[in-house]
């Protein structure tokens, strides 16, 4: 696969081959699973551009979300031009539709916000945070939501927590969509089952199935 590999302070970005006209996609990855997985992760963004879905790599050693919304690069093909631009931009210019998040990606523990889930309820006041606040991705993905920082979590310290902040809007119009890729602690090493899992994607991608695109909804509570 023809590719570029930017480099831009810490963060790294593997262009797609494919030029982008009305869309694009993003994998977003840490460091460590993007040297385990690089060649599932490449067979994936090339399977993806063969389908006219181009997609960048962006990877990094995450210190906090917002590192994960400012961390992209605005390319000017034509001129060979390089900025950091933050993710509005490059929804902007690249047309960017969605993204997937891959490894370690910092998760956002969103506190007074369970206006806006669907069934999760609980006393945030009486409860440990950890369980009384929602984990959720429209911190990267609703460009309009704003949130106030609160804390990093001292034990599980891929969580970070934020009020949704009380200027913010109430509701939630997402700009993009985006999914999560991550191991189970299931005894096994989590770059081997994130590796195994992205070959098997691609593997799929391959066959000649009609049925290709569906919606499931599994839940309880609502």
């Amino acid at each position: 696969m023809l590719c570029s590999i930017l480099s831009l302070r810490a963060q790294t970005f593997v262009k797609p081959a494919v030029k982008v006209k009305d869309t694009s996609f993003a994998v977003i990855t840490d460091k460590g699973t993007f040297q385990a997985c690089e060649a599932e992760l490449k067979a994936y963004q090339e399977i993806l551009g063969m389908e006219g879905l181009p997609t960048f790599i962006v990877y990094n050693e995450w210190n906090k979300p917002e590192d994960v919304k400012k961390a992209w690069i605005d390319t000017l093909s034509d001129l060979n031009v390089c900025s950091q631009k933050g993710l509005v931009e490059i929804y902007k210019k690249d047309k960017l539709e969605g993204v997937v998040f891959v490894g370690d990606i910092p998760i956002p523990m969103l506190r007074k916000a369970q206006h806006m889930t669907s069934a999760f309820k609980m006393d945030e006041k009486n409860n440990d945070w950890r369980d009384s606040s929602v984990p959720s991705d429209r911190f990267y993905d609703d460009f309009d939501l704003q949130f106030d920082f609160l804390k990093q979590d001292s034990v599980e310290n891929n969580f970070f927590y934020y009020y949704l902040a009380i200027k913010s809007p109430q509701q939630i119009r997402c700009d993009i969509y985006s999914a999560r890729v991550k191991a189970v602690d299931n005894g096994e090493e989590p770059h081997a089952q994130i590796s195994r899992y992205f070959k098997k994607v691609v593997a799929e991608h391959q066959i000649n199935n009609k049925l290709d695109q569906f919606f499931s909804y599994t839940g309880d509570g609502s």
